[in-house]
């Protein structure tokens, strides 16, 4: 089995608790990945750690060239299809990268 890149996205902004939802389960599906042998990238989960220890600020804006840039160089772009996915500007953004660069997109709705 190949190792494949592939950058995890999904819905962030909301109410906390929504945040803390979304977060864990952007994190369980990456372990997952991990676990089948891939290396899983999350803008978010790295832009959350770096947020927290570098008091930066967690809206899209701030972490759009970041994760583009995350993008670059994946195989694949996996959509979670978390509540809120279809209105989130980050996702839309990121779909939008992963069309011009021509990477393979999955929505992924159960894991």
């Amino acid at each position: 089995m190949d190792c494949k890149k592939i950058f995890v996205g999904g819905p962030f902004n909301g109410t906390e608790e929504e945040k803390k939802i979304r977060t864990e389960k952007i994190a369980v599906y990456c372990v997952k990945l991990f676990n089948e042998g891939n290396s899983p990238i999350s803008g978010l989960l790295m832009g959350l750690t770096f947020a927290q220890y570098g008091n930066l600020p967690t809206d899209t804006n701030t972490w759009i060239k970041f994760c583009e840039n995350m993008l670059k160089g994946c195989d694949e772009l996996h959509i979670l299809k978390l509540e809120g996915w279809d209105k989130s500007s980050g996702v839309k953004m990121e779909l939008e990268e992963a069309r011009k660069l021509g990477i393979v997109i999955k929505f992924i709705e159960e894991f």
